[in-house]
């Protein structure tokens, strides 16, 4: 099977990436090791070399824009992450960071060894997992240290339907559309940001770069809840128990609607994939209307996505009104922070 994709979330082309992201198999598989761990902690972390590609002097905001959107996203060095590390001796987050920005699987394989029952690092685990079994173990402890997370009763769910537990999956589901559904994405992206902001990068190239590395991996693994439940509600259909159905349809739609409180332009995108699987089935008139309705809305965010991407290549907008901006993607969502600056940009 295929490897998830790592999901990035930057303004510049975020929701076309996205939705191609949704197309790709939701398959479980351990993230790969890019290197090792041992990294010297002795650099001075205010030291930044004058050959970093975050330089401000060799460029302004729009060309840093316009070599992210082709993915040239400059990289810490190792000296710089061990430094990141040293400063904050090598904390549960400070780890989970090196892993992020990394990719280096001895971070995190680390973290789960000093600091198992964090519960960042419990979810973070999760990437590197994929037993449904074991999964399911590591879910049930992060059920006392993080009880009120629906993302964990959610991601329950899934497992138990790999390891075709219908009823318990289904129980499981009803005790997340109750929750608020936190995957840390916004704790993941402040740390990010401040790890680049110690190696001397500008303060908005530190924002961006932070929030387009940010992952959304476990809400899209929520695709394969929708497709566990179809199995499910087939198998019941078969068995000609109707309530079953309906009962598995009315979950899915809530959760389908928990996810856009998220923020983020994925949590939108899911939330309709979910909503789009259950209409269909349906396949009645006011279903139709909803599925026109969806796309309507999705026509509008990518419309909107693009003019945020044009905005960003130019220089119209005050950098200090991107710093805002990615400040209010961060504390609102995307679809918020594009809102807030088309308003105040209407004619650029």
């Amino acid at each position: 099977m295929n490897s998830p994709r790592k999901l990035t979330l930057t303004a510049a082309g975020l929701l076309l990436l996205a939705l191609a992201l949704l197309l790709w198999p939701s398959a479980r598989k351990p993230v790969p090791d890019t290197g090792s761990a041992e990294v010297a902690p002795s650099v001075n972390r205010h030291t930044r070399p004058a050959s970093l590609p975050g330089s401000r002097s060799k460029r302004d905001f729009s060309s840093f824009v316009k070599l992210a959107t082709k993915g040239e996203f400059p990289k810490l060095t190792r000296e710089q992450i061990a430094s990141y590390l040293s400063a904050r001796s090598r904390s549960a987050t400070a780890l989970l960071t090196a892993y992020r920005l990394s990719g280096d699987q001895a971070f995190l394989e680390e973290a789960m060894k000093k600091f198992p029952q964090d519960p960042q690092v419990q979810l973070g685990s999760l990437r590197i997992i994929s037993e449904p079994a074991k999964r399911l173990e590591i879910l049930e402890s992060l059920k006392s240290t993080d009880p009120e997370n629906g993302m964990i009763d959610t991601l329950s769910a899934r497992a138990l339907l790999d390891l075709g537990k219908n009823n318990e999956a289904l129980a499981a589901l009803s005790q997340a559309v109750s929750k608020p559904l936190r995957d840390y994405t916004v704790l993941s992206s402040q740390n990010d940001e401040e790890a680049y902001l110690d190696a001397g990068f500008p303060p908005l190239e530190a924002k961006m770069i932070a929030l387009s590395q940010s992952t959304k991996s476990h809400v899209i693994q929520l695709r394969g809840v929708a497709d566990g439940l179809k199995k499910q509600r087939e198998s019941a259909a078969a068995a000609g128990d109707d309530v079953a159905v309906q009962s598995s349809r009315d979950l899915q739609l809530q959760l389908a609607g928990q996810l856009p409180q998220g923020g983020f332009l994925v949590d939108l995108l899911v939330g309709m994939v979910l909503e789009n699987k259950v209409l269909k089935e349906m396949d009645t008139p006011e279903a139709h209307t909803r599925l026109e309705e969806i796309m309507l809305q999705k026509n509008s965010m990518i419309e909107d996505s693009k003019r945020i991407t044009a905005l960003m290549e130019t220089s119209a907008v005050p950098e200090n009104d991107w710093l805002l901006y990615f400040d209010r993607a961060k504390l609102f969502g995307e679809k918020a922070a594009n809102d807030w600056m088309l308003e105040k940009h209407p004619d650029l």
